[in-house]
């Protein structure tokens, strides 16, 4: 397991340990296994919490859903010639895609120029999440200014609805 996730377990235990043992101790959500209803006449929700990374290939390739918000992922990455293994860290786009069937897909995105424009329209209220649904189009890769490399690029478009 990677050190920061590790982290992040040692301290969901120390917090869970801290509450516990607290004599001043911090609010503790209500449902607990002994108070929890039937879970025989639960619904399931339409999305599943796992989701799949979207690398597109095609120009033109659209996503159309609604953006759940910006997650960090955290991989493992091997240096080739020294063979460390360090964690990256990457802020990712969750998405819910609504296929042709009705169904729901969760995916996710690490493309710089797509987290930072999903993240400006998240804080200017242009998206709100869980709500504007929209359509995510992969318009190829543009060279970067500062560097060699190349970036994808993505247009990113509200869809509106016909008045019935």
């Amino acid at each position: 397991m990677a050190r920061k996730a590790q982290q992040t377990l040692d301290n969901v235990v120390n917090f869970n340990q801290e509450i516990a043992t607290s004599t001043n101790p911090l609010p503790v959500a209500t449902n607990t296994i002994s108070t929890l209803p039937d879970l025989s006449t639960a619904i399931e929700e339409p999305i599943e919490l796992g989701y799949q990374y979207w690398t597109p290939v095609n120009i033109g390739e659209a996503k159309r859903g609604v953006v759940i918000g910006i997650e960090n992922a955290y991989y493992d990455k091997v240096d080739d010639s020294s063979g460390e293994i360090t964690e990256l860290e990457l802020p990712c786009v969750i998405f819910a895609e609504q296929k042709p069937d009705g169904t729901w897909l969760k995916i996710s995105n690490g493309s710089k120029r797509l987290v930072g424009l999903i993240e400006n329209c998240l804080k200017t209220g242009s998206i709100i999440a869980g709500k504007t649904a929209i359509q995510i189009k992969y318009t190829g890769k543009r060279k970067n200014s500062t560097n060699g490399f190349s970036s994808d690029t993505f247009e990113v478009k509200p869809l509106l609805f016909k008045a019935a």
